[in-house]
């Protein structure tokens, strides 16, 4: 259960409620942060502006997928759509923009979000870091300290989980 009620009719948040909400809040700031300076990256006007997008683009997915790696793909589409959204908010409301090389109107906007490739690959590229990192043999020395079986259960001949390790007093044994 995440959170208890207390006396007076509030909440009373449990430490790996906080944990969640915690996690949960530094990945979506972290979210913020990594689109803000996509479009700051965007809106430069330097000679290496475009050169630049694309990196912020890139390494901002890669970190995200790495954070959120299960889901991946939705800081991908959100990072890898942060340039045509831009734009097209810039062509909504008529802001000028000098210096923007892109086939006039909404329709040549569009074509920016070509740049949800690179942040999906990316995206997925740190997500893969992430398992390798988690998934080496020295993670894998920590969990089995703590599991006393090692992470690894036996399976029984007919394919199911052997209970043999589980004792008579044990709920989950069967009884005869």
């Amino acid at each position: 259960m995440a959170a208890t009620p207390t006396r007076r009719g509030g909440l009373m948040i449990t430490r790996p409620a906080l944990h969640r909400i915690l996690r949960v809040a530094t990945a979506g700031g972290l979210l913020a942060v990594v689109i803000a300076l996509v479009g700051l990256a965007n809106e430069s006007r330097s000679d290496v502006a475009s050169q630049t997008t694309l990196l912020a683009l890139l390494v901002g997915s890669a970190v995200l997928g790495f954070v959120w790696s299960r889901l991946w793909w939705i800081p991908a589409l959100l990072v890898g759509g942060t340039v045509a959204v831009e734009h097209l908010v810039a062509v909504w409301f008529s802001i000028p923009e000098p210096g923007v090389h892109l086939p006039v109107g909404v329709w040549g906007t569009i074509t920016l979000l070509i740049l949800v490739i690179p942040a999906l690959i990316a995206g997925r590229a740190g997500a893969g870091i992430r398992h390798l990192v988690s998934h080496r043999p020295a993670a894998r020395a920590v969990n089995a300290r703590k599991d006393p079986s090692g992470g690894r259960r036996r399976r029984g001949s007919d394919g199911g989980l052997d209970h043999s390790d589980y004792g008579p007093e044990d709920s989950r044994s069967e009884k005869t």
